[in-house]
């Protein structure tokens, strides 16, 4: 694991800059570790403990996706990479769509897996309903989902500060324009399970009919999910020509 300011990061392999953005609770080893190798063969990969996830610290007294944001650019500043891929799961994808409108200049191609251009019906329901309590200081979720709660206290450097802070940015709505999705210029493949809990294949169709040339992949069976098939269609697309 590597160190630039506050935060911690992964990198491997050669080539053209890919960042991995992981989702939200986890970490670039939790999310990333299987398939880090496997993009490295082709890219310079590099992975981020997201701000308060994992290793890395949080400077910030809440979790955005806008700092998020920030926080990857200056790691690329400092890293030399002026033009990047990027591969986003769930909290990860929403800043790779940041990175979409805001720096159109950065990205060459964005693959977002499990992304929201805004909430279902369902989605506050299914949040819950998936942690099995009202929120992350719920004491009925450790009880409900002991592994995931064992995994976040041994995962991250500060749990308990960094639980309220994910919960508020997964309550928080979102405030995305068709006017704005519609200028999104980088080569954009959308990745979604048809079992994603939160985020049904309509909602994601929605998306892909706002912006502009993307593609859409969606993986039977799938949940809300990261694992080898999502790599596989991940892989394909970031390494057409042109990249």
């Amino acid at each position: 694991m590597r160190r630039f300011a506050h935060l911690a990061y992964l990198e491997a392999g050669e080539g053209e800059p890919l960042f991995l953005l992981h989702g939200g609770t986890m970490t670039a080893e939790w999310n990333w570790g299987e398939a880090l190798p496997v993009f490295a063969e082709r890219f310079r990969a590099i992975a981020p403990d997201s701000p308060g996830h994992g290793e890395s610290a949080n400077p910030r007294a809440q979790l955005r996706y806008e700092d998020m944001l920030d926080d990857v650019l200056a790691l690329a500043a400092h890293l030399g990479i002026e033009r990047a891929g990027c591969y986003g799961f769930s909290d990860g994808a929403q800043v790779a769509l940041e990175l979409a409108l805001r720096r159109p200049d950065f990205a060459t191609r964005l693959v977002l897996s499990g992304v929201l251009h805004r909430f279902g019906p369902g989605y506050l329901d299914a949040l819950r309903g998936f942690l099995g309590a009202e929120s992350f200081v719920d004491p009925a979720w450790a009880e409900a989902r002991p592994d995931w709660a064992a995994d976040c206290r041994a995962r991250h450097r500060d749990w308990e500060a960094l639980a309220p802070q994910v919960w508020e940015l997964w309550t928080r709505p979102l405030g995305y324009t068709e006017e704005q999705l519609g200028r999104v210029a980088a080569p954009t493949l959308l990745l979604t399970g048809d079992r994603d809990p939160f985020i049904s294949v309509e909602q994601t169709v929605e998306l892909f009919r706002l912006i502009p040339g993307a593609e859409l992949a969606v993986i039977p069976g799938a949940g809300h999910d990261y694992g080898e098939p999502f790599t596989r269609a991940a892989l394909d697309f970031l390494s057409r020509p042109g990249t």
